[in-house]
């Protein structure tokens, strides 16, 4: 959740500033904070990358399905460890086994 200010508020709170009123309320009010997360799974379609060695590559599409919003404490409470690079990159095997068994796609493709 991200809250908007006026541009009136800025110009108050940039003016206080430059006169040294920048008391803690006010340091607040400028701070933000985040309530909700929203989680997108995106489609994966075949690709145009020029980094991959051998193969196509495998791309994000634009076609995402959406969860729930959620309590972001949640989230980071139950989410587990962040992934290494070699987890996240697909080798050769792994995307020819995509592209057949999830695409449809044959070796003569």
């Amino acid at each position: 959740i991200i809250r908007q200010r006026s541009a009136q508020s800025m110009t108050t709170s940039t003016s206080n500033s430059l006169w040294g009123d920048d008391s803690s309320e006010e340091r607040r009010a400028n701070s933000v904070k985040f309530k909700a997360i929203e989680i997108r799974e995106y489609d994966q379609t075949v690709g145009d990358h020029p980094n991959v060695s051998y193969g196509p590559p495998i791309t994000l599409d634009w076609n995402y399905s959406t969860r729930e919003s959620i309590d972001l404490d949640e989230y980071e409470e139950h989410r587990g460890g962040r992934r290494s690079f070699r987890e996240m990159q697909m080798n050769y095997y792994a995307r020819k086994n995509t592209l057949m068994w999830k695409f449809g796609h044959t070796e003569a493709d």
